[in-house]
């Protein structure tokens, strides 16, 4: 009677244990889904407005001969971009971008005809609305980013992240 009772706790145990894996090995599978498919997202806009950069040089080329630099120094954050592997060098391709785009931008408003030309403007719009699309997928990125690691620091996920696989994921600069 007493060694059924302890068998039948010892089941009951590694029953419960087993469970238990499972319930964090979906969890944990789960949130990282949800960084994946936000990473996706903000890799979708990241590639829109990266095509809209060869319009954008053509237009300012045209316009401003004297600006090459910054025009030299999108046109090598675009390649960076498009070389970029991972989340942390497309983050860096991106701030570069974004830096230099304000410098064109700020820049053009010493030329009256490239502020004044209809297809500038029109990209110059469509930039703007991307990168207000960029920003607000950044945020849910780096929202669904804590969460996976919150939860991966948790009792008892941080015994079994490792050998489960999972691992922290870092987050997008905004």
């Amino acid at each position: 009677m007493l060694i059924s009772a302890i068998i039948g706790t010892i089941i009951i145990l590694i029953a419960t244990s087993v469970i238990l894996l499972f319930l964090i090995y979906n969890n944990l599978k789960q949130l990282r889904a949800n960084v994946d498919n936000s990473w996706k997202l903000i890799d979708a806009e990241l590639n829109k407005r990266f095509e809209l950069i060869p319009g954008l040089t053509q237009i300012i080329k045209v316009h401003m001969k004297y600006e090459m630099d910054t025009l030299n120094a999108i046109i090598e954050a675009n390649n960076q971009y498009n070389s970029s592997k991972t989340t942390e060098e497309k983050s860096i391709a991106d701030s570069t971008l974004t830096y230099n785009l304000k410098s064109i931008f700020a820049l053009s408003e010493a030329y009256p005809e490239l502020k004044s030309d209809e297809s500038f403007k029109d990209l110059q719009k469509e930039l703007s609305l991307t990168e207000n699309n960029i920003n607000y997928k950044k945020q849910l990125y780096n929202e669904n980013v804590k969460k996976y690691n919150t939860a991966l620091d948790c009792f008892p996920n941080r015994i079994f992240k490792g050998k489960l696989g999972f691992y922290e994921k870092n987050y997008f600069e905004i």
